[in-house]
């Protein structure tokens, strides 16, 4: 019998620490969200957040995409666009989302003006054109791969300056390549 009612002790000591701890773990959540939402009601928040996407002022450059003047090319038209080229293509493999993508139009628009006539510089968004950035192998954005009579020429990943484009498309230019 003794036994038995030890046994009972245990499990009404049990559920007395159960309440407690949920208790405990109620409060934190609680603060948590009064923390993030500073007081406020949720649904508040949310409204508030989809207010601000929706408005002009506060998106970024990112999501208005005529900010390039820069042709894009697509899984469809890349054969025609790129491989079939008859002078030297510089792609840059990009998406909205990655900052440093964006960043380099204002570069990319200067150094398309200086080659323009002798290599091509064209876009493509890795989100929308799946097939093409996984047969050239792009994991992350931005990329740049320079293309000439079809084939990759060159390949450089990851943000450039003026100075570092100018430099790896004056490669293919100043390079004898064999017909």
């Amino acid at each position: 019998m003794k036994l038995s009612s030890e046994k009972s002790r245990l499990l009404v000591r049990r559920n007395e620490i159960r309440p407690q701890t949920n208790a405990k773990a109620l409060q934190r959540c609680s603060r948590v969200t009064h923390y993030i939402t500073g007081g406020l009601p949720v649904p508040f928040c949310a409204v508030a957040l989809l207010l601000c996407a929706l408005s002009p002022g506060c998106q970024n450059a990112a999501s208005d995409l005529s900010l390039s003047s820069l042709p894009e090319v697509t899984d469809s038209n890349f054969q025609q666009r790129v491989l079939k080229a008859d002078q030297p293509v510089l792609v840059e493999f990009w998406a909205p989302w990655c900052r440093p993508c964006v960043e380099m139009v204002p570069i990319l628009e200067q150094v398309s003006e200086q080659f323009a006539g002798r290599v091509k510089i064209l876009r493509i968004r890795i989100d929308d054109n799946p097939a093409t950035a996984a047969k050239y192998e792009i994991d992350a954005p931005p990329a740049f791969l320079l293309f000439h009579q079809g084939m990759v020429f060159k390949r450089r990943l990851g943000k450039q300056s003026e100075a570092q484009l100018t430099e790896f498309i004056s490669s293919i230019l100043s390079k004898e390549i064999p017909e």
